[in-house]
């Protein structure tokens, strides 16, 4: 487990001493916040480029409500130390709700999810010099390590991705005043149009066109939702003079409201408006009077762009004698109080069943609407569900022409495989996994479901891509001589919609995952198992994605080209002479390669030969043929005679369900062993991938 904590490093130069005694550097620009790491118990878990706290990180785990805060409050908003105050009080006034409060901003190239005390003094040290983000520079300040304060758009692209759905902040960016002719609009506006947040705020700032900033919202499908008002507040004031789309009373109405928007899929975020708190409001005419001076003012100096807002915001906040900066300070004060109780009450929701969402359940327990799970399944299944299409010519395959044989529609996917065995064999088993809103999608689930009914509410259905689609073209003998595979719409599968189905994937025995999951969802997934993860690598260039992390395993099923291609990557001097022995022992070495490296369980498909399970805890029951050397315990089983191979797509995946099948009924692994080679074998036999005939007796 990786763990970090910041501090800043400075170069020579002049040295100041803030009010904590410590000695800052006030020549430092961005690009000279460079910062070392040291031990600490601060971060859990990183995500490529993401390093998350470890509070926060849990919080996202456990299904704790969590608010998103922005930076660029602390770089840009006030001065130091006024900035570092706000900032811890916003982040205890997120506590002493509920919730757990998550401050994002970039530096030394990893977004930081969570700020520990050091990165938050830092980052308000810096001040104006940190990079204002939006999510167009994301990139830049990253690649160039530099300090970064992220603004509304940057904040929710990145609460998005890691399963963050409530974002506090002050105001929403907008339509700036005469954008009619400077076209000066901010990204804020389209972020929200196509990322899934819930954005609480204080309307739109002051500053800008709040009429046409509504229209635009309006065009990028973006509800805005008064908080206890039909009235979009203006920043500074309770009142724009112009409705909002809809209303909610209290926090649980607007907790309904984003929980329905995210369940139907629908792209883009939603507003939430709450006005500043009375007693704190501005008079609205002498903020009207002073915004049009700083507009002047900027217009003079020639002010635009990621400049213009925090110009004229400090501008009236002089014009005004401070009046504005306290109305300001307030209501980022309020909107995180409400977010906070905003995200308690969706973090309530999602621990129950929507009636319209829950199917019918698995298992023989029914649940009535608003009721809690008491009981989970024993294996969630993570992957894809493909539309297989099967083609296989009548005689030897002859290239560059048209060959006359027979094609098939199948349903497929290693998830949905995997799945569909289990469900055959009577395993109780949650898919989360996503489809297109098309034909083939209804075709896949209907098939699944009249195996077994089972729970669709784990399936995103997609807008943007197809349901993947996998097209096979094997030779007179069955065998695959190429393939070709759409599989676009795994990309939906995104580490927020698994965070989703966090009490399904922590309370199951076992987790199977297929390597067609994007990696930055796979890591969320290792995170969230905590070792119950059984991948499926599903092909050789896949299978190394988990070749780093490889101590987050339970079992890993590949066949004997991809362990091969997981053990270069993690070694690329690790060498297996030709021929050195008898096959079984040549893959064993490559089974204690990565037993070495972590993994509890290594279970290798050997096509026609069989397979060979490895462990380093002891296997098997008395009496049951295996094998021990150097610590590790080895059973290998021939392959089951076939005599009619009709096709070999599923068999591997059939091989999986079965065996894990056998382990969840209480089986040892050589027995398990045993069912997964007969799933196979009935898989070969049949023109589909798993077997109709696949069932608890026909592997016995």
């Amino acid at each position: 487990m990786l763990f970090f904590s910041f501090l800043l490093v400075f170069s020579a130069s002049f040295y100041s001493v803030d009010s904590f005694g410590r000695e800052w550097n006030s020549d430092l620009n961005e690009n000279q916040f460079h910062y070392k790491t040291i031990s600490s118990n601060s971060i859990d878990f990183t995500l490529s480029n993401f390093v998350i706290l470890k509070e926060v990180n849990d919080a996202i785990l456990s299904g704790m409500p969590v608010v998103a805060l922005e930076s660029t409050v602390i770089s840009h908003g006030m001065p130091y130390p006024q900035n570092l105050q706000t900032g811890k009080e916003l982040e205890e006034i997120v506590r002493k709700n509920g919730a757990v409060p998550a401050t994002i901003a970039l530096m030394n190239g990893k977004i930081l999810v969570g700020l520990n005390e050091s990165s938050l003094l830092d980052l308000a040290l810096l001040g104006h010099k940190a990079h204002k983000t939006s999510r167009r520079d994301i990139a830049y300040v990253l690649s160039g390590k530099k300090c970064g304060a992220t603004t509304v758009s940057a904040t929710s692209w990145i609460a998005s991705k890691v399963g963050i759905q409530v974002f506090a902040t002050g105001g929403i960016g907008g339509v700036h005043r005469f954008g009619e002719n400077t076209m000066d609009v901010s990204a804020d506006l389209t972020e929200l149009g196509r990322t899934p947040i819930a954005v609480v705020c204080a309307g739109a700032k002051s500053i800008l066109d709040i009429g046409r900033t509504l229209e635009f919202l309006e065009t990028q499908g973006v509800p805005v939702i008064g908080f206890n008002t039909t009235e979009f507040p203006a920043f500074f004031t309770r009142k724009s003079g112009f409705e909002t789309s809809a209303s909610a009373k209290d926090a649980k109405e607007c907790a309904e409201i984003i929980e329905a928007q995210m369940n139907l899929g629908l792209e883009g975020g939603i507003v939430i408006a709450v006005p500043v708190p009375e007693e704190e409001e501005a008079e609205a005419q002498i903020v009207e009077d002073a915004t049009i001076q700083a507009l002047e003012e900027s217009r003079k100096q020639n002010i635009r762009g990621k400049d213009a807002t925090p110009f004229l915001l400090k501008t009236i906040a002089d014009l005004t004698g401070g009046l504005s900066l306290k109305a300001n300070v307030a209501l980022i004060k309020n909107n995180a109080k409400r977010g906070s109780e905003i995200a308690v009450e969706l973090s309530k929701l999602k621990t129950k069943i929507p009636n319209e969402q829950r199917g019918q359940e698995m298992n023989d327990s029914t649940q009535s609407e608003g009721v809690e799970r008491t009981e989970y399944p024993k294996v969630v299944v993570i992957g894809g569900m493909v539309l297989d299409i099967i083609s296989r010519s009548d005689a030897k395959s002859v290239f560059a022409t048209s060959n006359p044989g027979k094609i098939v529609y199948k349903s497929g996917g290693v998830g949905r495989n995997i799945l569909e065995g289990l469900l055959r064999l009577g395993t109780d088993a949650f898919f989360i996994s996503s489809a297109g809103r098309d034909n083939e999608a209804n075709r896949l689930i209907s098939e699944l479901q009249n195996i077994r009914n089972m729970s669709t509410e784990g399936i995103l259905y997609s807008d943007k891509t197809a349901t993947a689609v996998y097209n096979a073209i094997l030779d007179e003998k069955g065998e695959m001589i190429v393939a070709v595979a759409d599989m676009k719409n795994f990309e939906e599968l995104t580490p927020a919609h698994i965070s989703k189905y966090h009490r399904e994937i922590t309370n199951a025995k076992l987790v199977v995952v297929d390597g067609n999951l994007p990696q930055n969802t796979l890591d969320r997934v290792l995170g969230m198992a905590k070792g119950k993860v059984v991948f499926e690598p599903t092909s050789v260039s896949k299978s190394i994605k988990v070749a780093a992390r490889l101590e987050f395993l339970h079992t890993i099923t590949p066949n004997m080209d991809e362990i091969e291609a997981i053990v270069n990557e993690v070694d690329p001097t690790f060498y297996l002479p030709p021929h050195h022995g008898h096959f079984v022992d040549n893959y064993a070495r490559y089974i204690k390669f990565l037993l070495g490296k972590g993994v509890k369980n290594v279970l290798l498909k050997m096509g026609d030969k069989g397979v060979l399970y490895g462990s380093k805890e002891r296997i098997c029951e008395a009496g049951e043929k295996v094998e021990r050397e150097s610590g590790c315990y080895f059973a290998f089983r021939e392959a089951k005679k076939v005599e009619d191979i009709i096709n070999v797509t599923g068999a591997g995946d059939s091989l999986v369900a079965a065996f894990i099948h056998g382990v969840m009924d209480g089986k040892s692994e050589c027995k398990s062993l045993e069912y997964g080679l007969a799933a196979a074998k009935l898989s070969l036999e049949s023109d589909s991938a798993v077997s109709p005939k696949l069932n608890p007796e026909s592997i016995k």
